[in-house]
């Protein structure tokens, strides 16, 4: 990270981390908590569409393609289904929301020794010791 990145996150009151190779599965937000949702309602008005009436045929013999207005339509109402205390939530649970000073880490879904990702957090704590080896260097 250069020296203007760094200013210009300070400037704009940013926190900047620093995630270890192969850790971000652990704490990106729509890994964790919605994507999976997300992506089975939009598969739903897909099939929805498929299902709904005749379709017209490209010259090849395939169904034509749905419009993308029709497309961004149906894929606007499945996002607008994703309940919205689940995107939160997922904020707080993959460390976005959560104060850097490691006050509420606990919080965090791969740090929990129950969780079915404790194993990330051990993997993310390794990458993370493995920085601090160079961490002033990064950053302040």
């Amino acid at each position: 990270m250069t020296n203007g990145v760094k200013e210009a996150l300070r400037q704009a009151s940013v926190d900047a981390a620093l995630v270890p190779g192969g850790c971000t599965k652990y704490i990106q937000a729509p890994d964790v908590s919605w994507n999976k949702p997300f992506k089975n309602l939009c598969q739903i008005a897909y099939d929805d569409w498929m299902a709904e009436t005749e379709h017209k045929i490209t010259p090849a013999g395939r169904i034509k393609a749905p419009s993308r207005r029709s497309s961004f339509e149906r894929i606007l109402a499945a996002w607008e289904s994703v309940p919205s205390d689940i995107i939160k939530k997922s904020f707080e649970v993959c460390t976005i929301s959560l104060p850097i000073n490691g006050s509420e880490d606990e919080e965090i879904h791969c740090f929990r020794k129950k969780a079915h990702l404790a194993m990330g957090g051990r993997t993310l704590l390794k990458g993370l010791w493995h920085f601090t080896l160079r961490w002033d260097k990064v950053l302040p």
